[in-house]
């Protein structure tokens, strides 16, 4: 949510449908997360990393399999915003 608030902004209204009447932008990103957690509880998708049994411990072998499979020479996964080797044991960590 730090970087790119905008877009979970966006999204948080465009397709979770979050009212912004008197909501700070934080609290309406906030909603939207929430909701859009509820909304894959309601059909069954996991969305942490202990629903699916993945625990700390596998989370470096993940890391290693992302880099072979998804990154470019210079070490960086095309996306945007772009993504480094530490980001992806970061992000992760953040989906336990």
């Amino acid at each position: 949510m730090e970087k790119r608030p905008e877009q979970y902004y966006r999204f948080a209204t465009h397709v979770m449908q979050i009212q912004t009447e008197g909501e700070s932008e934080e609290e309406v990103i906030l909603e939207g997360i929430s909701a859009f957690r509820k909304f894959l509880r309601s059909i069954g998708v996991p969305s942490t990393l202990k629903q699916m049994d993945i625990w700390e411990k596998d989370l470096p072998a993940i890391q290693e399999d992302v880099i072979k499979i998804s990154f470019n020479a210079e070490g960086v996964l095309q996306c945007n915003p772009p993504v480094t080797v530490e980001d992806i044991l970061e992000i992760l960590k953040l989906a336990k």
